[in-house]
């Protein structure tokens, strides 16, 4: 989607602001994408979702903390958030951004070169969720924040069992994401595959990548088309290490986070080829997009995980979204179904 289309929709999204009750109607778009303001919500729509066969990734959705009082709103948000889902005993993972603790694109890998003294709430909410059983993971954000990110996920497999990041397909140019995954992140997956523990994994997310940037493909062919070659060397990595492993745990983690059916198809056949077991990978949906594609994988045997955003400071996390996808605007007016269990379920789904 074009720059001047982004830009038409955050206009349009500031005019809004003038109107009285803007909010509410702005609310009326979200609350199909978003599960609530407040935990109460976000376990009730997890607890539905785990009946249904799916794991969810609760997400707090606030960012760009700089002010001492937002981290710590954020670090005790994610603190309840994970004590919420060890008492209701959900099947949940939980996922973090970076912003949200006063990181800033403006830092560099020199500067984060001790993680765990610059930002310390990161590493106890990390520590929290795996203490827990949860899978942490650590969102992507501005692809100028890239090398720190993962300058970050460097240190971090060696220190928990179990460390999830996300990584955009559409970086181009001087952030092209198909030389950063065969540069810095296999690096860093030989060293997780050469056991510094027996236990490490590193879970990567795969995604198209949802910020309006530079240095990005435009065109959603050549989106779609790096996401299968970046999928493709990743299984064949997966494969290489679970033959070569010493350990029943694999060292890498799969996660193919699109709604796009053809590119799910199409995945599909790459897994298959590749022999992947199904505990090694899963698919990761937007909650409230495509319940019945979310449905019919599960009943296919399939793990899905649904990404489900939470809190009061929706608005911006709408706003984006509706720049990565102006349909978002129309959803809350079409049928896309919704959850369900299959008749047949366990087996393939019947229902189209």
């Amino acid at each position: 989607m074009g720059d001047l289309t982004r830009g038409l929709i955050g206009k349009f999204f500031d005019a809004l602001e003038y109107l009285p009750g803007h909010k509410w109607l702005i609310w009326r778009l979200a609350q199909r994408f978003i599960a609530g303001e407040d935990i109460k919500d976000v376990v009730d729509t997890a607890r539905r979702l785990n009946r249904l066969g799916f794991r969810v990734i609760i997400d707090y959705v606030d960012e760009d903390n700089a002010g001492f009082e937002k981290i710590q709103q954020a670090e005790g948000m994610h603190q309840h958030i994970i004590r919420a889902a060890k008492e209701y005993d959900l099947l949940a993972d939980v996922s973090s951004k970076a912003s949200q603790f006063g990181f800033v694109s403006e830092h560099t890998c020199d500067k984060c070169s001790k993680w765990w003294e610059v930002y310390p709430e990161i590493i106890l909410i990390a520590k929290r969720a795996l203490d827990s059983d949860m899978k942490w993971w650590l969102d992507a954000e501005l692809l100028s924040t890239r090398a720190s990110l993962w300058h970050f996920i460097d240190f971090a497999v060696t220190q928990f069992k179990f460390t999830g990041v996300a990584l955009q397909t559409y970086g181009c140019g001087q952030y092209d994401s198909l030389a950063f995954l065969q540069g810095t992140v296999f690096e860093i997956l030989k060293r997780v595959k050469q056991r510094v523990k027996p236990d490490r994994t590193l879970g990567i997310r795969l995604c198209k990548g949802a910020y309006s940037e530079e240095f990005t493909l435009k065109d959603s062919d050549l989106v779609r088309q790096r996401y299968l070659a970046m999928a493709d060397k990743l299984l064949e990595f997966s494969l290489a290490a679970s033959v070569r492993a010493r350990s029943p745990i694999s060292p890498l983690y799969l996660e193919f986070a699109t709604h796009d059916e053809s590119l799910i198809d199409q995945l599909k056949g790459l897994i298959k080829s590749y022999h992947i077991s199904r505990d090694d990978f899963r698919f990761a949906m937007l909650y409230g997009r495509k319940p019945d594609l979310a449905s019919h994988l599960i009943s296919e045997g399939y793990n899905v995980a649904i990404y489900l955003p939470f809190g009061k400071a929706w608005l911006p996390y709408i706003k984006r979204r509706i720049q990565e996808k102006p349909s978002y605007i129309v959803f809350p007016f079409l049928r896309e179904g919704k959850y369900h269990q299959c008749g047949d379920w366990p087996n393939r789904c019947s229902k189209k």
